[in-house]
Formats: structure tokens, sequence, C-alpha cells
């Protein structure tokens, strides 16, 4: 069993796990996603989801969508947005930060 070291350990990477870590990480602290499914990105990328729910107007969802419409240009309806562009808007707002993902990796009580 791999022992996982950091000042967090933040329980799944998916639409709430990815914006608790970033809030954490930006303060400085080392923190590690992990994740059972081979990446990040939840629902969104698991199933391939190109609608959002609701209309965040601020904060780290927000902060993703605008990074997405400007990876992806091509976004015609505000609304729908590539799930690919949207993982790469949350992976482009972890740069230069300390968090580490464990991906295809399941948290487990020992």
């Amino acid at each position: 069993m791999r022992q996982i070291h950091a000042d967090l350990i933040v329980c799944g990477g998916g639409t709430a796990g990815l914006p608790a870590a970033l809030a954490v990480a930006k303060r400085g602290i080392a923190v590690a996603v992990i994740e059972d499914d081979p990446r990040v990105g939840g629902a969104v990328t698991d199933c391939f989801t190109e609608l959002r729910c609701g209309d965040p107007v601020q904060g780290t969802y927000a902060e993703a969508l605008a990074l997405t419409a400007e990876l992806a240009p091509e976004l015609k309806n505000h609304n729908a947005y590539p799930h690919g562009a949207f993982l790469a808007a949350y992976l482009k707002l972890f740069e230069g930060l300390p968090v580490t993902f464990y991906t295809g990796q399941r948290a487990e009580k020992y």
C-alpha cells in the first residue's frame, strides 16, 4: 500500500473536489487529490457531459468556464462546452500550484 504525504488530501477529483483543492493550493498548501477514475473532472469527463447546470457567476467554476471558452473558441452556446476543453481548463488552473493528482487510486481506511 502506497502512502501519500501532503498537507491536505482531497478524496475525489470531481466538481466538488477540484475547486476545494484549488482553493487550498492557491494558499500554498500542498494538496494530494485522490481520484478513482483514470482522470479528474467528474461527470464532465466521465460521462462526456457538455451541458452545465445553472449559471455560475463567481468562484472556481466560473473561472474554469471562462478559461474553457478561451481554449475552445468554437464555443457557440454559453451553456455548453467540449468536455476535453473543460478538463484542460481545470488542469491549467492548477499549473504551478502544489497539487499532485493520483488517478486510478482509491482512498481507503486501513
